[in-house]
């Protein structure tokens, strides 16, 4: 709880400026970057993996992109997959997780398949909400495999900054 909290907290406006940049920063003739790292972080519900894969600098200012964590907000994976093909700037250690909630990506809907928002299922600041409903948090903290899977990647990788990409339509935020 309070060490993925200080994680979270320590983030920096700066960094998360300039790794929001890095898509414009790859030539167009250069052949995308292999990922330092093929990684899956965990499985879902129903059992497709949670990859997450590295690129940048290892040393560096470890930053972790998770492209949606709601299935039906499908802006944030064109985000992910334009971060796994840029530049990424010296000092940086990016880790991209291109779906967190790949389940209700297939489904195109915004909880997992066992109707549970990921987004409210973390350990940090959870609270309980009506279930079922639109923002169910889950029975407990972390009751899921994906939110399980992605706070103990957290804590392997030891982020400075995590960005989860939301979406409303094309628009992403």
């Amino acid at each position: 709880g309070g060490r993925l909290r200080r994680v979270l907290a320590s983030a920096t406006a700066a960094a998360c400026v300039q790794v929001i940049a890095l898509p414009g920063t790859a030539r167009a003739d250069t052949p995308p970057p292999a990922p330092l790292e093929h990684r899956v972080i965990g499985w879902s519900v129903q059992g497709r993996p949670i990859v997450a894969r590295r690129f940048g600098h290892p040393g560096g200012t470890v930053v972790v992109a998770v492209g949606t964590i709601h299935g039906d907000e499908q802006s944030g994976l064109q985000v992910a997959r334009a971060l796994a093909t840029g530049e990424v700037p010296r000092g940086y250690d990016l880790w991209v997780v291109r779906d967190g909630n790949p389940d209700g990506t297939a489904a195109n809907r915004r909880r997992n398949a066992r109707g549970v928002d990921l987004n409210r299922n973390f350990g940090v600041w959870w609270a309980p909400t009506e279930c079922p409903g639109p923002y169910c948090s889950g029975p407990a903290p972390a009751s899921e495999p994906e939110s399980q899977a992605l706070a103990q990647f957290f804590l392997e990788v030891q982020p400075r900054l995590v960005v989860f990409f939301h979406s409303e339509g094309p628009h992403v935020v």
